[in-house]
Parts: structure tokens; sequence; C-alpha cells
């Protein structure tokens, strides 16, 4: 999750900000990192590459799988992911 992600979600409950407008202050902070040279493109590229296919497959398969089944999978994926940082 990026820094973006957490400021968007946040400013939800502060300010009454719409999703258009949360998306487009997001998108001017990332216009705002590439115009001073603060992007890796290549990193990026890569990281788009592994993303994008992850994304559509979920997004399609959210709305497919019932909402209990996605609740508890999302817990069991979440404290996995915790407890192996934790662990080590």
């Amino acid at each position: 999750m990026s820094g973006g992600s957490v400021a968007a979600v946040s400013s939800n409950g502060t300010y009454s900000f719409t999703k258009p407008n949360r998306e487009s202050i997001t998108l001017l902070a990332g216009l705002g990192h590439a115009f001073f040279g603060n992007v890796d493109w290549r990193l990026l590229a890569s990281l788009a590459i592994g993303s994008l296919p992850g994304i559509f497959v979920g997004s399609h398969l959210t709305a497919r799988i019932p909402e209990k089944l996605l609740r508890v999978s999302l817990v069991a994926v979440l404290l996995f992911a915790g407890t192996k940082l934790l662990m080590g």
C-alpha cells in the first residue's frame, strides 16, 4: 500500500473529497514526482506488469464471489502475511 492510498483513505473521513477528487490528488502527486525526476520508470513498468493482471482478475472475481467468502479469504491472507512479517 502506498502513501497516496493511505492519504486518500484517511482524507475520506477528514475532508469531504469525492472519489474523483481523491484520484485527482493522487494523480497530481504522481505527476509531481515524475516532473522532479523521482520516478524509477523501469521499476514502475515491472510493478505494473506484475500488478495489472492481478487487478484485472481480482476485480472480476470479487463481483462473482460471495461477500462472506471474500471477507474470510482476505482476513486469512492478511493474518498469514502479518504472521510471516512478525516471525521473520
